[in-house]
């Protein structure tokens, strides 16, 4: 795992030394093991390396192939890098300097073209290659987005890096905001690819190869690997028989996680005690001849902790575990540093939790394997389960009906609700007021891409909120397939936008600002597209997703250990913003403050502040998007 970053070189550029190693020092939480950088006639490499394949100085980078004709500079692992190696061997290449996945990949690129090359290799990651004799630079996403890659593009001027951050320091960059961006920004939390918070810096979508004519500096992207192509290829070719499904998928994750665990360096495995990484976590322990190294974090809020749960499954699995309880100081500590952390506004909450079960793994490991990915290939999210009986409660109801849904959630202040749903349900249901809310929300919809935007967007306003009001092209809406359900086609939203945009995000940089590399197997390319082949109602039945998981998972570990209701990995926002962030909050909505920036209505702003404080309504994430934003804002103002 690694940072990366580059430029087309200018005449206006003087030291192009000095400014690669301004831009790579501001990614060296991404590689704190070695700086190294390569000046060539045209362009100029960086890059920032954390050591796990090949400590030797043998698997530096920048590296150049052995003709001369390549120079990568790469982030990520490839995890199959030890069949490409024998196919190399098999085919008498047999001179390596190392053993690094690097090395075999441009010995494979030189022996086989970069086409085949990308169809071949399975892993994580983004990078940039120079082809002297296309006399071309080209970028490369990974298939599902776990690596992240922006980039810089106008008029002559051409940059890339691992972050946004690194891109600050390139002197031909404006920090000038993109509404378009800001806009979806505070319909879904995060800011989906293309865009970026600032004009002309993109982020390249996953599974893309943009090539730039160094001679013409014309940019082309194209597509090597197509989710849709995937999704529908899948759904003709769908398995029948379940028992032998759950013996393929079964050896097909211990062959996925056995290449995963190959580290030079310590590994282990987040654990919540959940579905995925409980699976995850039993199948390395299988594969281990020593007890696996597990982290989880706990809260002492009730209904928040889940590190009980954890422990008993580790303690089933005989796994080395650690654990490590949070306080509010904890956690409080660490949101002035989000927006350094995230480099553009990024507001899903869970990215505490997540920097700190991060920092907690990364003090004995720097690998660590993730349960991500799981309720997007599998249906594990609630949307996933309320789709039919959405549509038929719509179908049972009158206009009238819905209105007199729509005004009472309205009307009814949301603490009401909550202590009414406390009462009917004793306890069990932690918020009744923001399920009904998102539920009137969903039954006022009238298309299935209407219904994935109430169940997935934050702000019910967020085209009032902003003073300027554009109509950005909205990258969440999918091409038409033949679904044969509205479940199939969320699958597909999931994992084409919600997944890479805000999931894989929130764990790529909460991870790598601790120097933490941290690795999916469900996310690996087989599994990805052996789950479009299993069929829906083998994967989800009633209010029960992910079914082929839980049966594969009940192998190692008890079911009364796993059954519990989906609890997430969050904080208790609602309330922190009403006690202990109260001040902090409260400052940066001020009226000055939400003035300043001119992209936002206060009035608005102030509403919605004074209904959450008030205990009229539960405004916390759509609160928590302007606080990130202010944040943001005022640190790169």
């Amino acid at each position: 795992m690694c940072g990366i970053a580059g430029f087309l070189n200018h005449p206006h550029i003087s030291r192009p030394d000095e400014l690669i190693a301004s831009m790579t020092a501001l990614i060296s939480h991404r590689g704190p093991d070695a700086e190294t950088s390569k000046i060539e006639e045209v362009l100029t490499f960086g890059h920032r390396r954390l050591s796990i394949q090949d400590l030797t100085p043998h698997g530096a980078q920048p590296m150049e192939s052995d003709s001369g004709r390549y120079l990568v500079t790469y982030n990520g692992e490839i995890y199959n890098f030890l069949k490409l190696r024998k196919v190399l061997l098999d085919k008498g290449i047999t001179l390596f300097k190392g053993h690094s996945d690097t090395e075999v990949f441009l010995k494979y690129l030189e022996h086989f073209g970069l086409e085949k090359t990308l169809q071949d290799i399975r892993g994580m990651f983004a990078f940039a290659l120079l082809d002297k004799e296309e006399n071309k630079l080209k970028l490369v996403r990974d298939r599902i987005g776990q690596k992240p890659l922006f980039y810089f593009s106008q008029g002559e001027h051409f940059a890339f890096a691992s972050e946004l951050k690194s891109l600050q320091a390139y002197p031909y960059l404006k920090k000038e905001v993109t509404p378009e961006a800001l806009q979806l920004f505070f319909k879904y939390n995060c800011i989906p690819s293309p865009y970026s918070i600032y004009k002309d810096v993109f982020k390249l979508e996953p599974g893309t190869l943009l090539e730039i004519d160094l001679k013409t500096q014309k940019l082309s992207k194209s597509k090597y690997w197509n989710l849709n192509n995937v999704a529908e290829k899948g759904m003709s070719s769908l398995v029948s028989n379940k028992e032998e499904m759950l013996t393929t998928l079964e050896e097909k994750l211990l062959g996925v996680i056995e290449e995963q665990m190959i580290s030079d360096v310590p590994y282990g495995a987040f654990l919540s005690g959940g579905i995925d990484s409980s699976l995850i976590v039993a199948l390395m322990q299988k594969l281990s001849k020593n007890p696996v190294n597990t982290f989880t974090i706990g809260f002492h809020e009730k209904g928040f902790d889940e590190a009980i749960h954890a422990k008993e499954v580790a303690k089933h699995l005989g796994t080395h575990h650690n654990e490590l309880y949070l306080t509010q100081k904890d956690c409080l500590d660490i949101i002035p540093k989000l927006s350094s952390i995230y480099s553009e506004p990024f507001a899903d909450s869970s990215q505490i939790p997540t920097f700190l079960v991060s920092q907690m793994a990364k003090r004995d490991v720097t690998v660590c394997l993730s349960g991500d990915g799981g309720d997007e290939l599998f249906a594990g999210y609630n949307r996933h389960f309320w789709i039919d009986h959405i549509w038929k409660f719509k179908r049972e109801l009158t206009p009238m009906g819905v209105g007199a849904i729509n005004s009472f959630v309205k009307l009814t202040p949301t603490k009401t609700i909550n202590q009414l749903g406390n009462v009917l349900f004793r306890g069990k249901v932690r918020s009744l007021g923001d399920t009904l809310l998102k539920a009137s929300k969903a039954i006022s919809q009238s298309s299935p891409n209407e219904l994935y935007d109430s169940l997935v967007t934050h702000h019910p306003f967020h085209s009032d909120l902003l003073t300027e009001k554009p109509f950005p092209k909205d990258p969440i809406h999918i091409n038409e397939l033949d679904f044969q359900s509205d479940n199939n086609r969320f699958l597909l939203q999931d994992q084409t936008t919600y997944l890479p945009n805000d999931i894989l995000t929130k764990v790529d940089r909460a991870a790598m600002a601790n120097s933490l590399e941290t690795r999916i197997p469900f996310l690996d390319r087989e599994i990805v597209e052996y789950s479009w082949r299993i069929p829906l109602d083998m994967k989800c039945q009633e209010k029960r997703g992910k079914l082929p998981l839980r049966q594969i998972l009940y192998k190692y570990v008890p079911q009364d250990l796993i059954e519990r209701p989906k609890a997430g990995f969050g904080i208790p926002l609602d309330t922190w913003l009403r006690n202990d962030l109260r001040d902090w909050a409260e400052d940066l909505l001020s009226q000055d403050n939400i003035n300043s920036s001119g992209l936002m209505d206060y009035e608005v702003v102030s509403k919605m502040w004074n209904d959450h404080v008030s205990d009229r309504a539960n405004w916390q994430y759509h609160l928590w998007d302007i606080i990130m934003f202010q944040s943001w804002y005022h640190q790169n103002r």
